[in-house]
């Protein structure tokens, strides 16, 4: 016998003995009832409303049954499985699972194996045979909503550890961004001796010029042709110092968002903002890129990234390698007419099937003692003492791994120190 949807708060029921109910048992916990045959539907009403349980609705369809879910939004919903009109009781359930997330029971007459693998799927707080005792329905209701209270404060718990973690790595971000330009700050004074060294050469060329065209004035040798020569002699020392303060200030510009870059040309560059001052210090620098003779004519080396970030990498480790070179020469360990060495070697390699670009930066200064090796890329650990922050190499690892999501260690050799860099090729430039 099949029964129509029942409004519980409409119904006046003359005809049912009224059992006295338990209202003190539970507190007001909300159930919506599915079930299809009268009897066992107003069996289970009353046996709920004895154990003190509020029985919003009952119906009889699972189409019903979800639109009852979303307007009444009950604390459990008892469902049968074996529907007759409509989607079953399985199919309902999963619906309200994944929409509204309110415990479910099933409840059936008829039990097999096969079944109840099906009914997993909508992964339900329990399963009634029916008829069963007042006792099992309310130790099964009780056991599942306070499963469903326990597994709503792990979710708020994992949602509110979740929003920290959040917080944290964007607090985590903050701080790298920084870093880095704490970093750059610090090297601030470096780049500007480097300066002063690039400027040299010019500024002494300008005053040769301007002395010549004043000597030129006095002995009447002074022309038109004379004067644009020593002009555009004048103007090409000009611009080398401004394309130096422009390669300066794109330095300590901060990126706002990743390019492709080839790293072959921004190498170049920071060696040449930096050549002087290594030659000042008696320090020569070599730079050798490996390209195939047919592959010359193209970049075999773009990266997609921050190139300001990486060019902060490259002039750590070269000046770190400065210090290093410097430090062992001041301690008499150099040989006789033996003059500091960098040497940068740039290769392309293929790497479990991506091809990458590997760079080896080696010197012959005094390296890593034993005991930091494996260190020295943790933040405030430094190999120079007291003049050492410990932030480069920590923000260089920061930069390559976290920002070019590439790879960078320290090799052992028996003399000097070798970094290298591994990072992954674009899909740009011949690749």
């Amino acid at each position: 016998m099949s029964i129509k949807n029942i409004n519980l708060n409409e119904e006046k029921d003359t005809n049912v003995l009224c059992l006295p109910s338990n209202e003190n048992h539970v507190n007001e916990v909300k159930i919506l009832l599915v079930e299809d045959e009268f009897i066992i539907a107003d069996s289970m009403r009353m046996a709920l409303k004895y154990r003190g349980y509020t029985v919003t609705n009952i119906v009889t369809n699972g189409k019903d049954a979800i639109e009852h879910a979303k307007t009444e939004n009950p604390d459990i919903i008892l469902m049968d499985i074996i529907l007759q009109n409509g989607i079953n009781g399985i199919e309902a359930a999963i619906k309200i699972h994944d929409l509204y997330n309110i415990p479910i029971i099933y409840t059936t007459s008829y039990y097999n194996e096969q079944l109840f693998e099906r009914a997993k799927i909508a992964s339900p707080y329990g399963y009634l045979i029916k008829p069963c005792s007042d006792k099992d329905l309310e130790r099964t209701i009780e056991i599942a909503l306070n499963k469903h209270k326990l597994e709503k404060k792990l979710q708020d718990l994992n949602k509110e550890l979740s929003d920290r973690v959040n917080q944290d790595l964007i607090k985590i971000k903050q701080i790298e961004q920084l870093l880095i330009q704490q970093s750059k700050m610090a090297e601030m004074g470096e780049m500007l001796n480097s300066i002063i060294h690039q400027w040299v050469q010019p500024l002494n060329a300008i005053s040769l010029i301007a002395q010549d065209i004043k000597e030129a004035f006095n002995f009447n040798e002074l022309n038109e042709v004379y004067l644009n020569k020593s002009l555009l002699l004048l103007n090409q020392q000009v611009n080398f110092m401004v394309n130096t303060i422009d390669v300066f200030r794109d330095y300590f510009k901060p990126n706002k968002e990743k390019k492709p870059f080839d790293i072959c040309s921004t190498i170049k560059e920071v060696i040449n903002l930096i050549s002087k001052q290594l030659t000042a210090s008696q320090i020569e620098i070599l730079f050798q890129c490996e390209v195939k003779e047919e592959d010359a004519k193209e970049q075999l080396f773009i990266i997609t990234g921050f190139p300001n970030e990486f060019k902060q990498v490259i002039l750590n480790l070269i000046n770190n390698a400065k210090d290093a070179i410097l430090k062992k020469r001041r301690s008499g360990f150099f040989k006789d007419e033996e003059i500091g060495s960098i040497c940068i070697g740039l290769s392309k390699e293929m790497m479990d099937e991506s091809e990458m670009v590997v760079i080896k930066i080696k010197d012959n200064g005094c390296g890593i003692k034993d005991e930091l090796r494996d260190k020295i890329f943790d933040p405030f650990v430094t190999t120079k003492g007291e003049t050492g922050t410990g932030i480069g190499l920590y923000m260089s690892k920061v930069i390559i791994e976290g920002h070019l999501d590439g790879k960078i260690y320290a090799a052992e050799i028996k003399e000097g120190t070798m970094f290298i860099i591994e990072l992954r090729l674009s899909n740009l430039g011949g690749n």
